[in-house]
């Protein structure tokens, strides 16, 4: 079985990296699509790998142009006949031309919703959000992140005739974590003492909502508790850093390898996180592996992986006081919450999530052969 994998964000993301990894280790044959820009510069790349400067500046602007550019190096460099399935790895961006090669080849084609799919085209564009549902109904398979992304997608951008039949060839399969996070045995977690160890990993920016977390920190200190918050990452906005440097009980560390993160990790109790949108958020899966319970934004990406209060809790990204209640709560039930995050973030192994793609591809396979 050949697959074409239709990755545009394969240069800035990890994770495909680690998903075809996995995938060629349990057998699929697999050539990778990296749509560029002419001006980037070309990394090595390992040999089924092909990143394509095939648009310019003015394709970037003008989706159907630069969508007929990535169409016609595929049809011009790749024969089409070698590929049983089409996996395109954004509604949009690479949605588009695995419909299109469905139309002039007859090949499957999956299709996964990602951020940019939803925060930027169907937002934003609402002249191609017609596009993205013919997109997805056409799709034999329509892969979501979250429970939550799913039912945000088809609420609010499919029109409601369509929903049932989108939500039918629909499934749920998250990202997964890098190996080094599942390797090591998590360390077996105490319930907490004071100080109470709070942690956040990524970068610093006003999307994470790091004020919601400071605020929360500061209510618990003004009723007295003793608590401590570790923030990790890039300090992409400085006032961040004025009002991280304003707050007793919170220390800042820059952006380090994942070794270190997670020796950060270990040295927390919880991990809080409430963003005001994430299509998944891999930092919750990272810390739950490290035996860290979550706190997540309501409605967003981590929100519907596992029932409310199995590895943490859904809270509001506005509410500072109720994001205190839910800190104690997990200090209460620490004892049972964190052997639970443990085992619940093997869902998250690479391995694992290749063979549900893998079972995918051949039943998508199976079903198109006359």
């Amino acid at each position: 079985m050949r697959v074409l994998q239709i990755a545009n964000g394969y240069l800035k993301n990890k994770l495909y990296t680690h998903l075809f990894s996995a995938l060629e280790n349990g057998g699929v044959e697999e050539t990778v699509f990296v749509p560029v820009g002419r001006s980037e510069e070309i990394p090595a790349c390992p040999e089924n790998v092909h990143i394509v400067p095939c648009f310019g500046h003015l394709d970037r602007l003008l989706f159907y142009r630069k969508q007929n550019s990535m169409l016609r190096w595929l049809e011009q460099n790749t024969d089409m006949a070698q590929f049983d399935v089409i996996h395109a790895h954004t509604v949009f961006s690479g949605g588009y031309t695995a419909y299109k090669l469905w139309q002039r080849y007859g090949i499957p084609y999956v299709v996964a919703v990602r951020n940019t799919d939803v925060n930027t085209f169907f937002k934003y564009m609402v002249h191609l959000r017609h596009v993205g549902v013919e997109i997805m109904r056409c799709a034999q398979k329509v892969v979501f992140l979250s429970p939550a992304y799913r039912e945000t997608v088809l609420t609010r951008w499919v029109p409601a005739r369509f929903r049932q039949e989108i939500l039918e060839k629909s499934v749920v399969i998250p990202n997964g974590i890098a190996p080094v996070f599942l390797q090591q045995p998590a360390p077996e977690k105490k319930a907490p003492q004071e100080p109470l160890e709070l942690i956040y990993v990524g970068d610093i920016n006003s999307n994470k909502n790091p004020e919601l977390t400071i605020d929360a920190v500061r209510r618990l200190q003004a009723a007295g508790k003793a608590v401590h918050l570790t923030a990790v990452g890039s300090i992409k906005e400085e006032k961040y850093r004025s009002l991280m440097e304003q707050t007793d009980g919170v220390t800042h560390h820059d952006r380090c390898p994942q070794d270190q993160v997670i020796r950060h990790l270990r040295k927390a109790d919880i991990f809080v996180m409430p963003s005001h949108t994430e299509t998944f958020g891999l930092v919750y899966a990272e810390a739950m592996s490290q035996g860290l319970p979550v706190l997540y934004t309501a409605g967003q990406g981590f929100d519907g992986h596992f029932p409310d209060g199995t590895v943490g809790y859904a809270v509001s990204d506005t509410d500072a006081a109720a994001l205190a209640e839910k800190i104690l709560l997990v200090a209460q039930r620490y004892e049972a919450l964190s052997p639970a995050c443990v085992a619940a973030a093997k869902r998250f192994n690479w391995e694992t999530i290749a063979g549900e793609y893998a079972q995918m591809y051949s039943a998508m396979a199976e079903r198109s052969r006359p």
